[in-house]
């Protein structure tokens, strides 16, 4: 999945169900949430064979997941009380679910055991770049800056 949709998802996860509870602030931690396990795209930064390899492994891995949670937890809790670090966790967790769902369905498939496995299970339901799912995504966003 592409990094506008990721970003859609965590947006409407946040609006959808932490919103309520915690703010406009829940909605900016579900958006960078959403993009975490892309992370390891920054090996692409490195160019070679070495890198399409290392993308979409160790940042998509269910053994380093609590690792990344704990990270960017600790990162977005930095100055800001007003959520508690137990619950920016869980919606870093959420979120990062949402993701690793998304890239699972799609034709490209992630190491989600890494590194004891370099299989890429893949549902192959979507191409990485969806545009209908995309639009499906923003449209509550676009109705609403419509309305505005």
């Amino acid at each position: 999945m592409d990094s506008v949709t990721h970003t859609l998802l965590g947006v409407a996860i946040g609006e959808a169900f932490f919103r309520p509870r915690f703010g406009r602030r829940a909605v900016v931690i579900s958006a960078w949430a959403a993009n975490l396990p892309d992370i390891d795209g920054l090996v692409m930064l490195a160019g070679g064979p070495g890198a399409v390899v290392l993308r979409r492994s160790f940042g998509h891995s269910l053994i380093l997941l609590p690792l990344w949670i704990a990270a960017l937890t600790w990162v977005l809790r930095r100055g800001h009380d007003e959520i508690d670090a137990g619950d920016v966790a869980w919606i870093v967790a959420v979120n990062v679910a949402g993701h690793l769902l998304f890239d699972l369905i799609n034709s490209f498939g992630v190491q989600i055991f890494w590194p004891f496995s370099t299989a890429r299970p893949e549902l192959a339901m979507i191409f990485i770049i969806d545009l209908a799912l995309a639009g499906f995504l923003a449209a509550p966003h676009l109705a609403r800056l419509k309305a505005s």
